[in-house]
């Protein structure tokens, strides 16, 4: 039955792995983070390719990561597994980024791929334009256990000189200097912040540089075909409530940690443009808002008149 579940995987997404569950939890014990009992004698790790595409801002328009594009990648890959696990008569868990076990360590010790310098994993034949989801099923595993990739970065730092944060190091990854981890974190941001940020949220330099993602990104599937949605403009982050931007962005990736973090975001892009067109519209969404808005908005408001200088502006926060 594993074999047959194996098959109707593969024909949902772009690469699969399966594993005794125990030896996930060896490879999570060398570690030092003990696997969570899970309860289900196999683990099973799919990826599915989203595409490569740059897409250009506008001076009233905001863009996201690239991986944003299209419907959420948590919904389509927990439709697509829950459409497959359906099938077949037996229990089973799944999971897609918001859950307690190591996706990627389950993906490398499931043969999908290498970890990559920039913290990704890269696939041979994907490239790190790689979603991942994640599930336990209650059968026995079968078959031969799979390879760990035998691929890796070697010398090369295109990633790191890349980074504009210097997040990526040869001594290792600093998450808190992470251009994405920090335009998705309610925090104030800083000049430093904005002068790194280009992206509305997220950021693709690491992959963009990868020269393992030559070629690759070019499969689209259906669910992330590009729609209007995709960018966001100013009128509709300053002037929206909550609720009417969600419905006009609705299933979008970037939403998932609220609407205010764009909002901040925005603000530092368009200061970094020198665009202050929507100053008065940002000045009335400063109530009932959180601290960390509250001061990052009024430092950029104060300094509306101010030269974003780059030569002046360190890199990093620390």
């Amino acid at each position: 039955m594993l074999e047959a579940l194996r098959e109707a995987l593969i024909r949902r997404f772009d690469a699969v792995g399966m594993m005794p569950t125990e030896r996930f939890a060896e490879a999570s014990n060398r570690q030092g983070k003990p696997l969570p009992p899970t309860g289900y004698p196999t683990t099973v790790v799919v990826g599915l390719s989203y595409p490569k595409r740059i897409v250009k801002a506008s001076d009233d328009t905001f863009v996201p990561s690239f991986y944003c594009f299209g419907a959420d990648y948590h919904d389509v890959l927990k439709t697509r597994l829950r459409e497959v696990f359906g099938g077949f008569p037996a229990a089973f868990q799944i999971g897609v980024d918001n859950h307690p076990w190591d996706e990627r360590l389950a993906a490398v010790t499931a043969g999908i791929g290498f970890f990559g310098k920039h913290q990704l994993i890269i696939n041979e034949s994907l490239g790190s334009y790689i979603f991942l989801g994640l599930a336990f099923v209650d059968l026995p595993f079968e078959g031969d256990v799979p390879k760990v990739v035998a691929d890796g970065c070697g010398d090369c730092r295109r990633c790191l000189d890349a980074c504009p944060t210097e997040a990526i190091t040869a001594s290792g990854y600093r998450m808190d200097r992470c251009l994405s981890f920090l335009n998705q974190s309610k925090i104030p941001l800083t000049k430093a912040d904005a002068m790194a940020n280009y992206c509305l949220f997220g950021c693709d330099l690491c992959q963009l540089a990868c020269p393992k993602n030559h070629g690759k990104g070019t499969l689209v599937h259906p669910e992330f075909e590009r729609d209007d949605a995709d960018t966001v403009c100013a009128s509709d982050l300053f002037t929206m409530s909550e609720r009417a931007f969600a419905a006009k962005h609705p299933g979008k990736a970037y939403l998932w940690k609220g609407k205010t973090v764009l909002m901040r975001n925005g603000v530092l892009l368009l200061w970094k443009k020198h665009n202050h067109a929507w100053d008065e519209a940002i000045k009335l969404t400063l109530k009932d808002k959180p601290v960390w808005y509250r001061q990052t908005v009024e430092a950029f408001l104060a300094d509306a008149n101010a030269t974003p200088d780059e030569s002046k502006t360190p890199r990093n926060r620390s």
